[in-house]
């Protein structure tokens, strides 16, 4: 009875340990996706931007991600996902 307390007692704190690093791992990886993500729709803007800034703005407006918000500046990009922020330069 003794030792079945014991192993409990020594098993707990692992499993908080444990717990909480893989925990902390999927923040890094959604954060990491969110990063993955901002950066393809600033860099792809970027290229449209400056072939036909007219037409990235209207991109822009109807943009079909609502998760994501985009700022056109006179030469940035600038795209905001989560916690999550990529600027690009388009000039």
């Amino acid at each position: 009875m003794i030792v079945v307390l014991v192993l409990m007692l020594a098993a707990v704190p692992a499993a908080i340990t444990l717990l909480h690093n893989a925990r902390s791992d999927l923040a890094s990886a959604l954060d990491d996706y969110h990063y993955t993500r901002a950066k393809y729709v600033a860099h792809s803007l970027a290229e449209l931007a400056k072939q036909n800034p007219d037409l990235a703005l209207q991109v822009a407006d109807n943009w079909p991600d609502s998760e994501v918000t985009i700022e056109i500046d006179a030469s940035t990009i600038t795209v905001r996902l989560d916690r999550v922020i990529v600027s690009v330069d388009y000039d």
